[in-house]
């Protein structure tokens, strides 16, 4: 289910209306029906969380299934399984601020990793 949908489902099922879920998360209405229609293609990393933990959901649950979102989520890796090159590319990529990761897996285009 894609993150937009969850946002209303779940603010639906505990009795938050779009203005109560704004002015927890500090935005306006419309940002938040917008959110929840798509009209707004992505949502910031540092509001989704927000709205996740206004929400009272878990993070990786909330993200894991929309391809935007998905790789926010923490999958456990094997370490045993990654090159000296890929350990290099994950310190670098870790270290990112959220906004450049967010940017970078847009840019790529990156799938949903499916564990």
């Amino acid at each position: 289910m894609l993150v937009k949908d969850k946002i209303s489902i779940e603010r639906k099922k505990k009795g938050i209306s779009t203005t109560q879920l704004a002015a927890m998360i500090g935005t306006t209405q419309g940002t938040v029906s917008r959110y929840e229609t798509g009209s707004i293609k992505i949502i910031p990393v540092d509001m989704l969380r927000k709205i996740v933990e206004s929400l009272e959901c878990d993070f990786n649950e909330f993200v894991c299934d929309d391809p935007k979102y998905s790789l926010l989520a923490s999958v456990p890796v094997d370490p045993s399984t990654l090159s000296d090159d890929d350990r290099r590319l994950l310190a670098w990529f870790h270290n990112l601020p959220d906004g450049y990761k967010l940017i970078v897996r847009q840019f790529w285009e990156l799938p949903a990793i499916n564990v």
